[in-house]
């Protein structure tokens, strides 16, 4: 009875520190389109980028890891000659340079992977493979 009490009480410990990690969490698509921070805007999908309805849409997608932000994980990019060109190419050879907020700790890896298709799908929009 007593090791159950323990694993009870030690899950809802591990929950309240989850909650308060990722209490400042904002997910959705960061849109890195300039090279100020202050320009990588946050949207709940992809309707805002205004990619082509014409045809598949080139996205390059920067996925962060745990206890990170594509802010935290990228942002340094921007500040650094050699990073502020990548990024600058890199919007010039696509139609969007994103990022992916998401949890790292409150949900799976597979539950994230299911929630960007979703993100990506309100626009019609697909990864392409690799052809390289």
């Amino acid at each position: 009875m007593l090791r159950y009490a323990i694993e009870w009480a030690g899950g809802m410990a591990v929950d309240a520190l989850v909650r308060h990690l990722e209490r400042r969490l904002h997910r959705g698509l960061r849109w890195m389109r300039g090279a100020d921070l202050a320009s990588w805007e946050l949207h709940e999908d992809g309707r805002a980028l205004g990619l082509p309805s014409d045809g598949p849409a080139r996205l390059l997608l920067f996925v962060h890891g745990t206890f990170s932000s594509t802010v935290g994980s990228f942002g340094a990019l921007a500040a650094t000659g050699a990073g502020s060109d990548l990024l600058a190419r890199a919007r010039r050879a696509y139609d969007a340079v994103v990022g992916f907020d998401h949890a790292t700790l409150s949900e799976t890896p597979l539950a994230n992977a299911r929630d960007l298709m979703e993100r990506l799908r309100t626009v019609g929009a697909t990864p392409r493979r690799s052809t390289r």
